[in-house]
């Protein structure tokens, strides 16, 4: 796959949307032969990389692009409609740098990671395993832990560069505890099963995540807490991530319209008409007339 990334030389202003459209029609013809297939598309994470889109919603004093949250998802939302795989893996990355930039919002210190993604970083979550009880086995040693576990599914795990998770410490002092940390992909011990084969979003490459006695040091585990509590970080990580996962999503059904609505343009019949009419977008509400006094 040959890809030209845009030019990201002027910072002073940037059309975000328009980057993303470039980047999702130089990736759209290879997005059928990836679905067939099921392989992810890494070339796609270069192009991100590339176009400065993966550091987008860092904060400009870090180095980023310094989009809001409204900006990104409209960025996802565009990608959607060029290749859905590539961009519901890609929101998995932004929601979780979102996460980072309400922390910096709130006085807590995100520069490490910042950093990281500026520099070419793709992050990789499993909250849809982990959630409040999360799974495995933490295993308490000399200056961190020994950790054990399976997340799956883990969308765009082959081009992830961190893997931002959490391990359950059932033998805590405390009663069990859920460690949130991050660990890199290159660490000892991490490997990916190819399990993800499923229709549609073939290509998302959501793979099983499989930790085999990885050891996470005690500076890499941002919060240990009670595991059958919820948690108030839940309430940040749902905010930041949904509305740019339904982003994608939207996105992939604005790409299904592009394609129906002219498949059914000579066809007659009542119900086809009906079904075109509920595929348009709806019509702005008229304007009040206002006689003036």
């Amino acid at each position: 796959m040959t890809t030209t990334a845009p030019d990201i030389t002027d910072t002073t202003t940037v059309d975000w949307i328009a980057r993303a459209r470039r980047v999702g029609e130089a990736l759209r013809p290879e997005v059928a032969a990836g679905d067939r297939s099921g392989e992810i598309s890494l070339a796609a994470f270069d192009l991100l990389r590339e176009s400065g889109l993966s550091a987008a919603l860092v904060p400009a004093d870090f180095g980023g692009g310094g989009v809001t949250h409204r900006e990104m998802g409209a960025i996802l939302r565009e990608l959607g409609r060029h290749d859905p795989s590539t961009a519901v893996a890609f929101a998995m990355h932004t929601h979780l740098v979102a996460a980072q930039v309400w922390r910096h919002n709130h006085g807590i210190d995100a520069a490490p990671l910042f950093a990281k993604v500026v520099a070419g970083a793709i992050l990789v979550s499993t909250g849809a395993s982990d959630w409040v009880g999360s799974n495995g086995h933490a295993e308490r040693v000399e200056g961190g832990y020994r950790v054990h576990a399976r997340k799956a599914p883990a969308s765009g795990c082959e081009a992830g560069t961190v893997l931002v998770t959490s391990v359950r410490w059932d033998d805590a002092p405390d009663g069990p505890q859920v460690l949130h940390c991050a660990i890199p992909f290159a660490a000892d011990g991490v490997r990916i099963e190819k399990t993800w084969d499923t229709m549609g979003l073939r290509a998302s490459g959501s793979h099983t995540v499989v930790l085999d006695d990885v050891f996470v040091p005690d500076a890499a585990v941002s919060l240990a807490r009670p595991a059958t509590v919820w948690p108030p970080l839940l309430n940040v990580v749902l905010g930041a991530a949904m509305p740019l996962v339904m982003a994608a999503y939207l996105g992939i059904a604005d790409g299904a319209v592009g394609h129906a609505t002219p498949l059914g343009a000579g066809r007659r019949g009542a119900p086809t008409r009906q079904q075109r009419g509920q595929l348009a977008p709806a019509p702005p509400p008229p304007k009040h007339h206002v006689e003036p006094k």
